[in-house]
């Protein structure tokens, strides 16, 4: 059974190039949700299969993976998806983890803008996803949920 577990807190960051002053058509961005009722393996596990869902019913899976549980760290997740409409094309790579014993989703994503932007896109994913992929998953300074509930908030 899949569980939408309901994001209390969303943190995002829109990383650009200089040159691109429209957030509205960003080209990077990373995205830190918390699910503050997320607190162990397997409704972690849950939150996972329900972004995966998601993205499948939004575009195409291009990898799923999962780190098991060790003695020393909880069991993370890694979902890698191509999203997108007539005019463009979004990878988003997203890692379902645990933090302080609270449930933790950090999503790196590149755009590129345009009706024909899925060739570029394969390219792109081609030449760069293995690389984010393995930072993504071993960035080790992902801010702790209580510290990011200390940021100023938005209604």
């Amino acid at each position: 059974m899949l569980i939408a577990p309901r994001i209390v807190r969303a943190f995002m960051l829109v990383a650009s190039p200089p040159s691109d002053k429209d957030l509205g058509h960003w080209r990077d961005m990373v995205t830190i949700n918390v699910f503050d009722r997320v607190h162990n393996g397997d409704a972690l596990a849950a939150t996972a299969n329900s972004i995966l869902a998601n993205y499948e019913k939004h575009g195409k899976i291009v990898r799923a993976d999962s780190k098991p549980r060790t003695p020393s760290r909880p069991a993370e997740h890694l979902i890698v998806s191509l999203l997108g409409n007539p005019s463009l094309v979004e990878a988003a790579f997203a890692r379902v983890l645990l933090i302080d014993d609270i449930g933790v989703v950090v999503v790196y994503s590149h755009r590129i803008y345009g009706k024909d932007a899925a060739q570029p896109m394969g390219d792109w994913v081609k030449a760069n996803g293995p690389a984010i992929e393995r930072t993504l998953m071993s960035w080790d300074g992902v801010p702790p949920p209580s510290l990011l509930k200390r940021l100023p908030q938005s209604p």
